[in-house]
Formats: C-alpha cells, structure tokens, sequence
C-alpha cells in the first residue's frame, strides 16, 4: 500500500483563506497530484502528520473538498455534452441547408465547409476535454474511497 504523506505544519495553509470551513485549493491541488503518480491497481494511504493543533476534522475537510471538485467536474461534463448536442445540430442544419442550394455554387461549397466545422468541434471535445474529465473523476473517486490517517505530533 502506498502512502501519501503530508506533514501540516501552519493553520494557513490547511484551512481556505476566504472560507476557514474549507478545506485549502492549494492542499487539494497538492492530493490530487500526488495520488495521480499512483498506479491505478495500487491501493493509497493520505497520511497527515499534524504539527500544529487544528480543531477542524482535516479528514472530513479533505473528502468533502474532494467531493465538491468531483461534482464540479460531473457539472462540467454535464454542460460540455449539451455544447456537444448543440454543435451537432447546428452542423447538421447547416449542411442541410447547403444541400437545397442549387449545384456548383459557391454558397452551397460555403455553408457544406461551415456545417462540418461545429461537427468537428463536437468530435474534438469528446476526445480530448470528455476522456480529461473522465479520468480526473476517476481519480477522484480514488481519493474519496482512500484512507486518511491523522497523526498529531507529540511536541507542542
């Protein structure tokens, strides 16, 4: 089992700045990092070495952090298959458009060129931004599913 260990040694850097019952971006940008070097097959430990007191539950701070970014990126997915549709329709209106033009026009070449372009666009975000958001959801789900152990140091 691997482990990730984070030793906490200042309250500012734990707890958001704006909003002291969040956990930090920077802490969790930091997690998500970490844990995205770890094999897939691999089970993960985060390990919190405290050295400071801190009355809030880091733990339930981290996963309920971890399970507002999956639920911004599920929001994500969701808005990005509607541009998907969108594109997709008007691409195909579009070319339907220039096949009731007249033949060896320049506008029916014109709008045939301008309707695959949404089309495509459509293509390229499933490839790239719906595989990139699938994975991060992924790992996510990894972390949330993971064990976090606190430890306090002794020395105070």
């Amino acid at each position: 089992m691997k482990k990730i260990e984070i030793e906490i040694t200042d309250k500012k850097s734990v707890l958001d700045k704006f909003n002291s019952n969040k956990i930090s971006s920077e802490l969790l940008d930091y997690i998500i990092v970490q844990c995205s070097h770890i094999n897939k097959k691999d089970d993960f430990q985060i390990v919190i070495n405290k050295k400071v007191h801190i009355e809030d539950e880091i733990d339930i701070l981290i996963k309920e952090g971890i399970k507002e970014a999956y639920l911004k990126s599920w929001k994500k997915n969701k808005s990005n298959n509607m541009k998907q549709i969108l594109f997709f329709i008007a691409g195909v209106s579009i070319i339907a458009v220039s096949t009731l033009l007249e033949e060896n026009s320049i506008w029916k070449e014109l709008l045939l060129i301008t309707g695959w372009v949404p089309i495509w666009e459509m293509i390229e975000m499933e490839i790239f931004t719906d595989v990139r958001g699938r994975r991060m959801r992924k790992l996510l789900k990894r972390i949330m599913q993971s064990e976090i152990i606190l430890k306090e140091d002794d020395k105070k």
